[in-house]
Order: C-alpha cells, then sequence, then structure tokens
C-alpha cells in the first residue's frame, strides 16, 4: 500500500472513530443523563453501557492516533528540529 493510501486508511479511520466517540458522548450526556441507571435504554444499552462503548471506541481511537504518529514520525521529528522542509 502507498504511503498517500496509508495516509487516507489511518486518517478516514480516525474521522469515523471520533464521529463515534462525538455521538457517544451525546447520546450519554443528553439521552441518558446521569441518574438514569437502568431506567432508559437505547438500542438496548442503558447508560453504563453506552459508558463501555465510549471507552472502547476512545482506546480505538487513542490506538489510531498512536499509528498516525508512527507512520509520520519523520515529518514530527523534522518539525521538531525546526527543518519541515527536508521531509518529502
Amino acid at each position: 500500500m502507498r504511503k498517500y493510501q496509508q495516509d487516507f486508511v489511518v486518517g478516514a479511520l480516525a474521522f469515523a472513530l471520533f464521529a463515534a466517540l462525538a455521538a457517544t458522548g451525546v447520546v450519554m450526556r443528553f439521552r441518558l443523563p446521569k441518574g438514569s441507571g437502568e431506567s432508559l435504554t437505547l438500542f438496548g444499552l442503558d447508560r453504563h453501557g453506552w459508558g463501555g462503548v465510549h471507552f472502547w471506541v476512545a482506546a480505538a481511537m487513542v490506538a489510531v492516533v498512536a499509528l498516525h504518529l508512527l507512520l509520520n514520525w519523520k515529518w514530527v521529528v523534522a518539525v521538531v528540529r525546526g527543518r519541515p522542509k527536508e521531509v518529502g
């Protein structure tokens, strides 16, 4: 797989995970507020179930961001050293 294809796949995955993270956060904040316990559910999950989904999506997002940094490490080092034009 070419570099630009890798960048696209990783970027698209990061975007999808970010959207899922935001969506689960909105569900927990507005649809299943604190104190709702098991009285309210959405798609069969209560607030604690959605909290688990939110956690694992966040963990996957951290892994994808780490992969993104790993794949672009030369650029990161060049920017930190103040020489971003050397990386092609």
